[in-house]
């Protein structure tokens, strides 16, 4: 069917924003449409609303636009929303080699379709883990998101069986691809707001940016997943030990309060007694009653000034319990400098290691007698350089107060070379 391709509608299920077309790709078609004329086919649906959305070949048509085309021929299908999806996710992997990006754009989109009821609900394994099921549209495994009375769940496993995407394990059993895992721990984490389309992309050697490999999302992920949950748990032990101090407190507040209660109802008591004893004019009985008074207004002073104490002692626990929290904390922020030192320092061992593969060649290389001269004095330059550049750049890099003498030294040294 002839169709003004400005007309289709892209797939309803593409995230433009988050998965956005390659500038590269559409400049490649629109050049071999201008060369060749070519157009292949696109299938597309008819929507509810009477208008086209196209399947796939979403590169294919702006780059058509942009090279004049404003007709071409289009295949129309009756196609349902789960294989809109499925034709989209097939698309990706072809056209963005299965990127980050592109399959948290698939699996966003199945899982949205499942919410709202644009896809059938997924049959689960009676035997799954609780911890592994998730319920759209939330990511975040055991979360039945916005408090829906629906419950609609899913699992890793799911998502990577309808995209076609699960792998055979060593136990011959089929799981969920790393991929599909990676891009569901993406989702987790962005909901919760320890994630950023930012961190898909990194820098190549040049400095230009660069989308981070599947691999490198998975382990991204789950790094940042790990640094989550330690500290949520962290925070439940916190609240847990505030929690019961609070009860702690709130209990001595009530048994203080009772006791003031019996101590006013016992000292009326003893008002009313001596009062009478006064008026019967027994001497005796009032200066019982009197001593009474007396001992009782001693052990409410006593019971004041232990209750003072305790509360103190709570007060203190509360305030260390506190203290340990922040020093937590401060300690979790720093768990991922600390993750980068570490990879550093054993980076830096590895190069002096005596299991540093270039040990031999050197030793190979040194045995060498027909060397000459000359080429001796290379090495032993480009090895003082290496030597130099550890001493002089790295090491300073690490403690900044050391590099004016640095550069003294080696500004003395390299002058005393000139001469």
């Amino acid at each position: 069917m002839k169709l003004k391709i400005r007309d289709v509608l892209p797939n309803p299920f593409r995230d433009l924003k988050g998965n956005p077309p390659l500038p590269e790709k559409i400049a490649e078609l629109k050049d071999s449409i201008n060369a060749t004329g070519f157009w292949d086919n696109v299938v597309v649906r008819k929507n509810k609303d009477g208008k086209y959305e196209r399947a796939y070949g979403e590169h294919r048509c702006r780059a058509a636009i942009e090279a004049g085309v404003t007709e071409a021929d289009f295949i129309v299908k009756d196609l349902d929303d789960a294989m809109m999806i499925k034709i989209m996710d097939n698309e990706n992997r072809e056209v963005y080699a299965s990127s980050p990006a592109s399959l948290i754009e698939s699996v966003k989109a199945v899982v949205q379709a499942l919410a709202e009821g644009q896809i059938p609900p997924f049959e689960l394994n009676p035997k799954t883990n609780i911890q592994q099921i998730r319920y759209a549209p939330s990511y975040v495994p055991g979360v039945d998101a916005h408090g829906t009375s629906v419950r609609i769940p899913y699992t890793a496993f799911n998502i990577a069986a309808f995209l076609g995407r699960t792998e055979k394990r060593s136990t011959g059993r089929d799981q969920a691809s790393d991929a599909i895992t990676a891009a569901l721990n993406a989702l987790h984490l962005k909901e919760i707001g320890h994630f950023s389309d930012k961190m898909l992309v990194t820098k190549d050697k040049t400095g230009a940016p660069k989308p981070i490999t599947t691999n490198e999302l998975l382990v991204l992920t789950t790094g940042i997943k790990k640094h989550v949950e330690q500290n949520l748990l962290g925070e439940k032990a916190y609240r847990a030990k505030i929690a019961k101090e609070q009860e702690a407190s709130i209990k001595l507040q009530r048994e203080t309060a009772a006791e003031a209660k019996r101590i006013e109802e016992e000292d009326k008591t003893l008002r009313r007694k001596l009062a009478a004893a006064r008026k019967d004019k027994n001497q005796r009985e009032a200066k019982r009653l009197m001593e009474q008074q007396k001992e009782a207004a001693e052990r409410a002073e006593e019971y004041a000034e232990e209750n003072k104490l305790r509360m103190a002692e709570i007060n203190e626990r509360v305030a260390k319990v506190h203290a340990e929290e922040e020093a937590r904390r401060i300690e979790a922020n720093y768990a991922p400098t600390r993750k980068m030192v570490s990879a550093m320092e054993q980076a830096l061992k590895n190069i002096v290691s005596e299991h540093n593969p270039m040990r031999e060649s050197v030793k190979a290389l040194a045995k060498c007698k027909d060397i000459r001269p000359e080429d001796r004095k290379r090495l032993q330059e480009s090895a003082r350089d290496v030597a130099d550049w550890y001493y002089d750049w790295v090491a300073p890099q690490f403690a900044p107060e050391l590099k004016a003498d640095q550069h003294r030294a080696v500004n003395a040294r390299k002058a005393k070379e000139k001469r």
